[in-house]
């Protein structure tokens, strides 16, 4: 008791007011732990009224204090059944049974649990042990999945809670846009939207129709400029609700290298106008496309009936390569080794009747020794350029070529 009231004198708590009444009413509540690491703590009301939006759905941008402030209703609420001061300008709070929560994932080998399975572990417990007298607090559920899935199994669980006969006290932050649809999630008195507000430079602070007078248009999260916006987190609740993450502005704040900020821009634009997403401009690729566009140039130009001009353009093309003469003539043409007429028919088939297989055999034959007398085949033009390989040598030399059949 002594080191409550040191503490409640220290840290500018004050005396809340437990009643029997099923209500959750905070005055410029602060987060404990929070604001003693901090220059300066925004203050956040929270009101749940027995009939009335007792489910809040809280949305808002990465870095905004969404998890800050359900956090810290969950610890005023609980400072106040264990007889301490609690941090806020006045608090009534409602007799609470149980206070679940689904804020972090811990795996352990000792549990064979994927993250989302945990996830679902915890929202499985508020939806069958909560009661009217609950306080159920849900951050980012179902970020462990496919955003389709998520966004079903949130949805359902939001209206189940919704529409129940004693609906607990609920804060869900989440980052699924698709809940601001009403085809998603039906709207319920039970239901509240609200969003951590954000100044931008388009628009001012609770008023979507002016610009920011402070904004510097024109440059990015690093200030070198990349036509993005200038954001402020101004860490306050407001009712409403809010889509865009700026993800990429948070991930500049992280220190992010500029480059993949850059990309990561790209990326969501061509996403968003439904376009395709242009290559990576790498210096590598530029050198590949350059040289490219030049062989293109020379080819056009190239007059390939000229022996000298052909040489000159194989060793410009292949500059490593130290005969070119010899890779010019070791270019047998397919065409000339592939016979022009299809093997001979017996006349058996020519009345249709179907020839057996060693007549058919025996024609094609002696089409093909007739043909040799005055064109040499594929094989035996290289084999005067190259002797056969240890493959090609023996029972297959004595055999037509797989190239000369059809």
């Amino acid at each position: 008791l002594v080191a409550l009231a040191a503490a409640a004198a220290e840290l500018r708590l004050v005396r809340p007011q437990l009643t029997r009444d099923n209500v959750l009413q905070i005055t410029k509540g602060r987060h404990l732990l929070t604001e003693q690491v901090v220059d300066s703590f925004i203050a956040n009301d929270t009101l749940m009224a027995p009939d009335s939006g007792r489910i809040q759905v809280i949305t808002g941008p990465n870095f905004s204090g969404k998890s800050c402030y359900a956090k810290q209703v969950a610890l005023i609420t609980y400072l106040a059944h264990v007889g301490s001061f609690v941090p806020a300008d006045a608090a009534v709070v409602g007799i609470t049974d149980r206070i679940f929560t689904r804020v972090a994932s811990v795996e352990t080998a000792a549990v064979p649990r994927s993250a989302f399975l945990l996830d679902l572990a915890q929202l499985t417990a508020m939806l069958r042990l909560s009661t009217g007298r609950s306080l159920c607090i849900i951050d980012e559920f179902g970020k462990g999945t496919l955003t389709g899935d998520g966004v079903a199994l949130l949805s359902a669980s939001l209206t189940a809670f919704a529409t129940a006969a004693a609906p607990p006290k609920v804060v869900a932050c989440t980052h699924f846009s698709e809940l601001l649809d009403s085809r998603r999630l039906a709207r319920h008195p039970q239901l509240s939207f609200q969003t951590m507000d954000v100044l931008s430079e388009q628009r001012m602070p609770s008023d979507h129709s002016r610009a920011s007078s402070t904004s510097r248009p024109g440059r990015d999260a690093n200030g070198d400029g990349n036509n993005s916006q200038d954001i402020v987190f101004l860490y306050h609740l407001v009712p409403g609700y809010a889509a865009p993450s700026f993800a990429v502005h948070c991930a500049a704040m992280a220190g992010v290298p500029h480059p993949i900020l850059l990309r990561a821009r790209q990326v969501t634009a061509a996403e968003m106008e439904g376009q395709r997403l242009k290559p990576l401009q790498t210096r590598r690729q530029a050198e590949r496309e350059t040289t490219s566009c030049q062989i293109v140039q020379r080819l056009r130009s190239l007059n390939v009936k000229d022996e000298a001009a052909m040489e000159t353009f194989l060793r410009w093309v292949l500059p490593s390569h130290d005969d070119v003469d010899a890779l010019s003539s070791e270019a047998t043409p397919v065409a000339a080794a592939l016979p022009t007429e299809p093997p001979a028919v017996s006349g058996a088939a020519e009345q249709g009747h179907t020839a057996s297989a060693p007549e058919a055999q025996k024609a094609y034959s002696s089409d093909r020794q007739s043909k040799t007398e005055h064109e040499p085949s594929m094989a035996a033009a290289s084999e005067e350029k190259k002797p056969l390989s240890g493959g090609l040598q023996g029972e297959s030399a004595t055999r037509p070529s797989l190239v000369t059949k059809y």
